[in-house]
């Protein structure tokens, strides 16, 4: 079951990434995700392991390269942030539409 977060913003930052990341077919190292963060690399490991708690993203041993893993978003953490996005894209079309009356 997922568990929701408040997050903060260098968590949506990572989940932005990794959500970009999907839909482009690349993988993630964990490093890149911490970077993505534009937090210290501990902080933005923190942040991963708490997205990770919480149902959104996945850990996975990279198969080209056994010294790193990788993270991906699960199905939870792909339909959160569509939802999220999806949401915003709503209300921004809604105000523009709005100020054309």
């Amino acid at each position: 079951m997922t568990r929701h977060l408040r997050l903060a913003s260098a968590q949506w930052n990572i989940l932005l990434d990794l959500y970009i990341s999907t839909w482009e077919g690349r993988v993630v190292p964990t490093g890149d995700a911490c970077l993505a963060s534009k937090a210290p690399h501990s902080t933005g490991l923190r942040h991963v392991v708490a997205l990770m708690e919480s149902g959104y993203v996945m850990r996975m041993s990279d198969p080209d390269d056994a010294r790193r893993t990788l993270v991906g978003l699960t199905q939870d953490g792909l339909d959160f942030v569509g939802t999220c996005l999806r949401s915003e894209y709503d209300m921004l079309a809604a105000i523009v539409a709005g100020q054309q009356t």
